[in-house]
């Protein structure tokens, strides 16, 4: 369900994609013109409001026509018309993206255990006057369990060892 069919997704032959257009005659015109004469006539979709009120009836025939083609070709046929739309990204997808790389969403860091480099997530945010930097890998898991468990939390080190023990923490 969306008011506006023309701003939702949609599931093109090989991967969802997004289209973001507003409800207007004008985009409505450059979009059907796209779909290959599949809705012409269908007056149910004649102005904004016909689209709005019939927008169950237009969101099932636009994702039978887009699951015709594949998102890239829908993308490419629709922003050459100024209909901003784009694929939507798996992660995988993501991770192959040349543009996450330069925007530093993924880094490559020495990493001594494996004597090579490794791929991990970059910051999650920049900062222009103090913009972050990976050090480390961070730190091994359960690496500082019993200084937290002591210090933190206040307990004995046989309280640690019992729950070793029991399996609680590595």
């Amino acid at each position: 369900q969306a008011r506006n069919p023309l701003w939702n997704r949609y599931r093109a032959r090989d991967k969802w994609l997004f289209l973001c257009a507003e409800n207007s005659d004008e985009n409505w015109g450059k979009l059907a013109g796209t779909l290959g004469g599949t809705l012409d006539g269908d007056t149910r979709f004649d102005d904004a409001a016909k689209r709005t009120e019939n927008s169950p009836a237009l969101i099932e025939a636009l994702d039978a026509a887009i699951a015709e083609r594949s998102a890239e070709d829908w993308v490419k046929s629709w922003n050459e018309l100024g209909l901003s739309a784009s694929p939507i990204q798996t992660l995988k997808d993501m991770a192959a993206d040349p543009q996450a790389w330069e925007n530093d969403y993924f880094l490559k860091v020495p990493c001594s255990e494996v004597d090579r480099e490794v791929e991990i997530r970059g910051l999650p945010i920049t900062l222009g006057k103090t913009p972050g930097q990976v050090e480390t890998l961070g730190p091994e898991l359960g690496q500082d369990t019993e200084i937290i468990l002591m210090e933190t939390l206040g307990l004995e080190w046989e309280q640690i060892e019992k729950l070793k023990e029991q399996g609680a923490i590595p």
